[in-house]
């Protein structure tokens, strides 16, 4: 019996730890409770309350309440209730643009777009969105329930709320980047309220969904906010799967659009972006896996693998998953490069990404010093803007192509593979560059210009016969920047020794430099303020100097020649004090001009005394020991050398 009571003692122990276990397991599963919403809402009024069914805010006039986490606008809708109190309610968000290099707006480029809807909940207005209105039809009554749609069409998002018709605008400004997802961020309700009215304001977000138009049979992307058991402030009953976007790596930017195209034996290595409403999943949970083991493709050696490789282009398939859930399928348009790839990039961009990109070029052509914009400083290099709005290839990405940028100076001409362009002399700069696709199709040089076979100086750059000339892209480097000197720190110096100042560093191009050499017999003084040199005394060159000449306060002329200051960095000081060297820079190409200094303290060369030495005195016996060693040592060796004298037979 006790044997059977001590089994069960051990089975009832176990149970408690594997209850224990899973209890733990559950408390530190992702679910959202009401305390964690901070992590998930912002804005002026973030006191969202989770009431059982929905998450619902009392927002006061012009409140506003944010969605912290990035979401896919591809296919995105929110669900809401709100009050007839709430007379207006605005939703903004930004996306990045279109152009990698920003739409053009005035003198500004632009690099995100900024979208808003409005919606007037008086039964008449009707709705707006990017500065476009709906029909007339398209009118929210008061204290109505919203559907807000959002879908992405070449690269415009449309928004159809309701039941009314999609607005869109197709201002090339709000056209926007999208890849394999539309990442939209900080979406931003904003509302307006009848301060006057008895009913309290109130706004509910029922659902948002991110795959509103082709996942909404089973709703595994739709995020509701209804707590376990209806109970307020409860935990969220249901977790929906994030979307997952890929990045760039295996889509490419054809003249339709970016398109998920891959090649059979490239490494296609993935920058994961997991939109998750509630943040329960992070972009480094997500990983490849095989849709099929039978698939052939090869993932990376990894525990979460990030890379693939796509063998077969009968399998093109390949899972986006987190812990031991699918989030997403991806499917490729698997392409086997050696027969199929034959035509080299092209340059086909709109005559908005080419205005965007002199916009960007023109910046890049500039550098901000002591707080204001110039042009780079001679010396300084240009690095041109990426190109990626512009080219396309069929299966190349941007990233993968190769390319060449010949670039022309005011003085010489060169080319190089990178995208840096140096500036050695202010004037006009152009380039032009020309890419080559993985599989080595190369842009034509003549679709950019031709050169008269008679005279090489006559170059033609007609559009007409020239379909690249209008990628030649210049700009103009003006000598205008500051001229920065920096010097260091210097040594102490002494009378009547010759001193080197350590050399000035001058951060221009094309200059001349002068030495000047003052003297403040003062070691404490300081070259400081607009007029400094008045309370110096300045040295002249020596060999400028001639006896009988007026001499520097304080110094006579053997002492100016002692000095032997020839208008570099090396003096001999005559007295102690200060010495400092003003170093001034002028441009060659401008009147521009710039100083600093470099000072020197000098005190009196320090004497070198030798005392008087007591050695002998304080060692004497010492010295007597060790002479009697020395005596002991040599009667030793003497013993030792003497040879006995041989015996006889008498002996």
């Amino acid at each position: 019996m006790k044997r059977i009571s001590l089994y069960k003692s051990v089975l009832f122990v176990l149970a408690l730890l594997l209850f224990g276990a899973a209890a733990f397991s559950f408390g530190t599963a992702k679910n959202v409770r009401a305390e964690a919403l901070t992590d998930v809402f912002g804005g002026s009024n973030s006191g969202v309350v989770l009431d059982g069914n929905y998450a619902t805010v009392k927002p006061a006039n012009k409140d506003s309440l944010t969605l912290k986490n990035p979401l896919a606008a591809n296919e995105l809708a929110f669900e809401t209730k709100m009050s007839t109190s709430v007379k207006k309610v605005s939703l903004t968000f930004t996306t990045d643009s279109y152009d990698v290099n920003g739409n053009v707006s005035g003198e500004d480029v632009i690099k995100t777009v900024t979208h808003e809807l409005a919606i007037t909940a008086d039964g008449a207005t009707p709705i707006r969105f990017d500065e476009t209105n709906g029909d007339s039809a398209a009118t929210v009554a008061s204290g109505a329930d919203l559907k807000i749609l959002f879908t992405v069409e070449n690269n415009f998002v449309s928004v159809k709320v309701n039941d009314h018709v999609a607005i869109k605008s197709n201002d090339a400004k709000y056209k926007v980047k999208c890849v394999d997802k539309c990442e939209a961020n900080t979406f931003t309700f904003i509302f307006e309220t009848d301060e006057e009215s008895e009913t309290e304001a109130s706004f509910s977000l029922v659902s948002v969904d991110q795959g509103a138009v082709n996942y909404t049979a089973n709703g595994e992307y739709k995020q509701t906010f209804a707590t376990v058991d209806n109970a307020e402030g409860g935990e969220i009953a249901k977790l929906a799967k994030p979307r997952a976007g890929l990045g760039d790596a295996a889509f490419v930017r054809t003249s339709d659009g970016y398109k998920p195209i891959v090649v059979t034996g490239t490494e296609y290595k993935f920058d994961f972006t997991a939109y998750s409403v509630l943040g329960t999943v992070k972009s480094g949970d997500l990983y490849l896996a095989k849709v099929s083991e039978s698939d052939k493709v090869s993932l990376s050696n990894e525990d979460k693998p990030k890379s693939v490789i796509f063998v077969s282009g009968a399998d093109n398939r390949i899972n986006v998953k987190s812990g031991d859930e699918v989030i997403e399928k991806f499917s490729f348009n698997v392409i086997d490069r050696t027969t199929a790839d034959t035509s080299a990039p092209v340059y086909d961009a709109t005559e908005g990404a080419i205005s965007s990109y002199k916009t960007a070029l023109a910046k890049a052509a500039t550098a901000e010093y002591d707080g204001k914009t110039y042009s780079v400083r001679l010396g300084e290099k240009v690095t041109v803007p990426s190109l990626e709005t512009l080219v396309s290839d069929d299966l190349t990405s941007y990233a993968g192509m190769t390319h060449t940028l010949y670039y022309k100076t005011p003085e010489t001409s060169s080319s190089t593979s990178g995208f840096d362009i140096p500036t050695d002399k202010a004037g006009k700069y152009e380039f032009y560059v020309i890419f080559k696709d993985a599989a080595g199709n190369e842009m034509d040089k003549n679709k950019f210009f031709t050169v008269d076979d008679d005279d090489e100086n006559k170059i033609d750059t007609e559009e007409s016969t020239h379909p690249y000339a209008k990628y030649i892209f210049t700009f103009d480097i003006v000598d205008d920047a500051p001229i920065k000197i920096t010097s260091v720190t210097q040594s102490k110096g002494y009378v009547n020794t010759s001193y080197t100042v350590s050399s000035f560093t001058v951060s221009a191009k094309g200059y001349t430099t002068v030495y000047e050499l003052y003297y403040n017999s003062d070691s404490s003084a300081t070259p400081t303020g607009d007029d400094w040199e008045s309370a110096w005394v300045k040295i002249p060159v020596a060999s400028e100097v001639e006896e009988g000449d007026e001499m520097p306060a304080g110094f006579t002329y053997e002492e100016v020649k002692n000095i032997g200051y020839s208008g570099s960095l090396t003096f001999t000081p005559v007295k102690t004090g200060k010495y400092v060297i003003k170093c001034t820079v002028t441009s060659t190409n401008s009147i521009r001009t710039a100083s600093s200094t470099a000072s020197v303290s000098v005190e009196n060369k320090p004497r070198t005394v030798k005392p008087d030495s007591h050695w002998l005195e304080n060692n004497v016996w010492s010295v007597v020991f060790l002479s009697v060693g020395t005596l002991c040592l040599t009667a030793i060796i003497v013993l030792l050398c003497i040879k006995p004298k041989d015996e006889t037979t008498e002996d």
